[in-house]
């Protein structure tokens, strides 16, 4: 990989902090950093992100994780963080964020206070995952009751819910 200099472009720190909390596709990406109130310190033009995502895409710093189409709706491209990424987003110097600042911050590496929010949502995450995890675990380990039952229920959910959506297809 060809090592570029350090994204300091706002728009390209942006999208690396919004690909941190999951990964999107470059429409909710804008969707989000408007949400934010984003666009009244940084230009949010569909144009320009999609340049940027290019460029983070030649850097390596993010890639593609899946492309899709839903009926007739535009191709989607979702994209996620790589750990490149991540080290630069984790490592980004504060002067390329803005021009003005504290002289407390002036030659800092980028503190973990701004993405304490995100790092709060990826450990619930984690509490999940672990809660789910050994729920299955229990289920399995522990015979916790009729599991056929359980899944023969779902299968026919799952068998009347694809019912109804067949059906109002079928009606437009």
């Amino acid at each position: 990989m060809v090592t570029l200099a350090h994204p300091s472009n706002p728009l390209a720190l942006a999208v690396l902090a919004l690909l941190f909390e999951r990964p999107m596709h470059p429409y909710e990406m804008a969707a989000t950093l408007k949400q934010r109130h984003k666009g009244e310190s940084i230009k949010i033009r569909y144009g320009s992100l999609y340049t940027v995502i290019e460029l983070l895409v030649k850097r390596g710093l993010i890639t593609t994780k899946e492309t899709s189409r839903e009926g007739k709706r535009p191709e989607r491209t979702v994209f996620s963080l790589t750990p490149t990424g991540y080290d630069e987003l984790r490592g980004q110097d504060i002067p390329a964020l803005a021009e003005e600042l504290p002289p407390q911050l002036v030659g800092k590496k980028f503190p973990p206070l701004f993405v304490v929010e995100t790092e709060f949502a990826l450990a619930l995450i984690k509490a999940e995952l672990a809660f789910v995890n050994e729920l299955v675990r229990r289920i399995t380990d522990e015979g916790w009751g009729p599991v056929g039952l359980w899944r023969e229920l779902q299968a026919v959910c799952a068998r009347q819910h694809e019912a109804n959506g067949l059906a109002r297809e079928g009606a437009m």
